[in-house]
């Protein structure tokens, strides 16, 4: 568990700081349908590879006319489901809380990048981020560490433990642990715990939480 405040947040984007598994889906169902392809239940069973963006998955799902399909997804999403993406509970008190406590913020996700900045203008529209890095901004996505490797270049004398990287997938907790941070989870819990049940060396590096509520407790209690 963690012991002390950080000096920095860097946050996941998608079920982390914003519920978009819906317009994801919603989305994905209309651009399968139209080039005549399996639906996304059999869709991401058969071909979506869990180690790469959702992005680079569009090589998998539409390998005659990848480019094409994904342009689709994109237009479709921004026009039909932008509207539908929502803050996570309590995420925004969470973010004005860190703010106040002159804490520098910073999204690290493996979204595309034009999507990303339209949902973190549209969710948190007050909330004055670092770096909003999508995976048109990286080299490598999560799990690899290179965005949150461009963060670390910016505070050469933080001590990088004192980073943090608050997330909600195995890909967040790797990403974190390959640059060297620590990671925290705010949703899937369980799931997490589950998976990294026969890895202790792991799990006692994350910080297990099940909501934004007890990561803003936590970190109100560790300035008392």
């Amino acid at each position: 568990m963690i012991k002390k405040l950080p000096k920095i947040v860097i946050f996941d984007w998608d079920s982390t700081l914003a519920q978009t598994r819906k317009a994801c889906v919603d989305s994905i169902e209309v651009i399968l349908e139209k080039y005549n392809k399996e639906p996304w239940s059999v869709t991401k069973k058969a071909k979506r590879d869990y180690t790469k963006s959702y992005k680079e998955n569009f090589a998998n799902f539409f390998p005659e006319n990848y480019k094409e399909a994904y342009q689709d997804y994109i237009n479709y999403y921004i026009s039909n489901k932008l509207e539908t993406v929502t803050p996570t509970e309590n995420a925004q008190q969470y973010l004005d809380f860190v703010v106040k406590n002159n804490i520098d913020i910073h999204i690290v996700s493996n979204k595309d990048s034009q999507l990303l900045k339209l949902e973190a203008k549209k969710c948190f529209p007050n909330v004055k981020f670092g770096k909003i890095l999508g995976s048109d901004d990286i080299g490598r996505t999560k799990p690899n560490p290179d965005g949150l490797n461009l963060i670390k270049y910016l505070y050469p004398a933080v001590n990088y433990e004192d980073m943090w990287m608050v997330g909600d997938s195995t890909q967040d907790v790797e990403a974190a642990i390959n640059a060297g941070i620590t990671p925290v989870i705010v949703q899937n819990k369980e799931t997490i715990e589950k998976l990294y049940k026969e890895t202790p060396q792991i799990l006692s590096k994350i910080t297990l939480l099940n909501n934004f509520d007890e990561l803003l407790k936590l970190h109100k209690e560790l300035l008392d």
